[in-house]
């Protein structure tokens, strides 16, 4: 997925399609839509993770979200917000905002 995420991103989804449980995917998913910088799809690919975590028995090993992911998440949503916000582009404010409260909700189920 890090060579050409463009291109692994839909095949991705398909594989969700077919198989919502492979905590493999979701992982590969998340990398990806950082890469492409979706962070609104990398937080809901975080709460996928961890719902698939909560579900399975603890020996099955679904990891939890890697750090340096939440971190590039956090990071990523605050530079759209400021870049929305020097732009003066109200719809793209907006949105950054909405993204910025499902960061807070992720962190919040994260400490979980």
């Amino acid at each position: 997925h890090r060579k050409n995420p463009a291109e692994a991103y839909p095949a991705l989804l398909e594989s969700l399609k077919q198989n919502r449980n492979n905590w493999r995917v979701w992982v590969s998913k998340l990398y990806t839509c950082i890469d492409l910088k979706k962070y609104d799809e990398a937080i809901q690919s975080c709460n996928d993770l961890l719902g698939l975590k909560a579900r399975r028995r603890s020996s099955e090993d679904v990891p939890n979200p890697e750090e340096r992911c939440v971190r590039a998440i956090v990071g990523g949503s605050l530079q759209c917000y400021h870049d929305a916000r020097a732009t003066g582009d109200d719809v793209a404010v907006d949105s950054a905002r909405r993204t910025l409260v499902r960061v807070g909700q992720l962190l919040d189920k994260m400490k979980e």
